[in-house]
């Protein structure tokens, strides 16, 4: 659901495509920047230093957007997560974007030219945004099962520091609860540096007694915890404008989940699933910031 894009340091760092692809990327617009590879970044500000920053007039101007939006603007990009590459004489940069395919191929190349006529290729100023691998789905219907509700979200399980799980209703000690959490924590686990902070906010029960909460999110989620891992949950009296949507979120981007995350459903029930944009992330984020007088947070593992 969310797609990963290689750009060539060349384009990011000529104003023009710059300008023109600066508020595509982020999670609520169904793609990601992959910082490809782990230089790409000091590639493209000394690209910028290079050939923009000397301009006269918006020359300072311009080269200071670029490597604001390179270096703060984080929720607009993915790290590359071990992907190979191969430096010059061996491979140019596109070369390698291009065969990388490990641990998957990008779904789409943006660069200065496209010699080898590769479909995922697009030339960075030529290509038609309304069709792929440019185009993207926000808003989707996905079966309701742990597979596919934790698959729409594996881009961010794959980097994220902090996982927030809002569900109101979510009860490990109910069945089907716990397996799409557990298909999210597998997917943790695939990442050369598992560990992050997870949160899950629920309802406070009217009967609420912590020992036995704290036995069941132990009991359901303990062993399947990824290493280095720790898992709180806030158990909520109230929240500021009510709780009721479910919503995935991460320091990076989050996902509303309009059935939530149980699979319990009849045969032909679907989730619709839908990407946030950044600004409704954070503003979510500080609504559940805790400590809060309404909530208590407990410390599972």
């Amino acid at each position: 659901m969310i797609k990963e894009f290689a750009i060539q340091p060349e384009v990011m760092s000529i104003w023009a495509h710059f300008r023109e692809l600066r508020a595509d990327f982020e999670v609520g617009c169904g793609r990601l920047i992959c910082k490809y590879p782990k230089s790409w970044t000091k590639e493209v500000i000394a690209l910028v230093d290079r050939n923009i920053a000397p301009e006269k007039n918006f020359g300072e101007i311009r080269a200071t957007a670029i490597k604001n939006y390179v270096t703060a603007e984080k929720h607009r990009f993915i790290p590359a997560r071990g992907r190979t590459f191969e430096p010059l004489p061996k491979k140019t940069w596109q070369q390698n974007a291009e065969d990388c395919t490990l641990p998957e191929a990008f779904d789409g190349i943006i660069a200065l030219g496209n010699p080898r006529q590769k479909a995922a290729v697009l030339i960075a100023g030529e290509f038609d945004r309304t069709a792929s691998p440019f185009a993207t789905r926000k808003q989707i219907d996905v079966e309701k099962t742990p597979e596919a509700l934790a698959k729409c979200a594996s881009k961010l399980l794959l980097t994220c520091i902090e996982l927030i799980i809002i569900d109101p209703f979510f009860n490990p000690s109910i069945n089907g609860f716990d397996e799409t959490l557990l298909e999210m924590l597998d997917i943790v686990k695939k990442r050369p540096q598992p560990a992050c902070t997870i949160i899950i906010h629920v309802r406070r029960p009217d009967v609420f007694i912590e020992h036995v909460q704290r036995s069941h999110y132990e009991n359901k989620l303990g062993s399947d915890l990824p290493d280095g891992c720790t898992l709180q949950v806030a158990f909520w009296s109230d929240v500021p404008g009510g709780m009721h949507p479910r919503y995935l979120l991460t320091e990076l981007g989050g996902i509303k989940y309009d059935w939530g995350f149980d699979e319990r459903r009849e045969a032909d029930h679907v989730n619709e699933v839908i990407l946030l944009e950044n600004d409704r992330v954070e503003e979510l984020r500080a609504r559940y910031a805790t400590p809060n007088g309404k909530c208590q947070l407990v410390q599972i593992i």
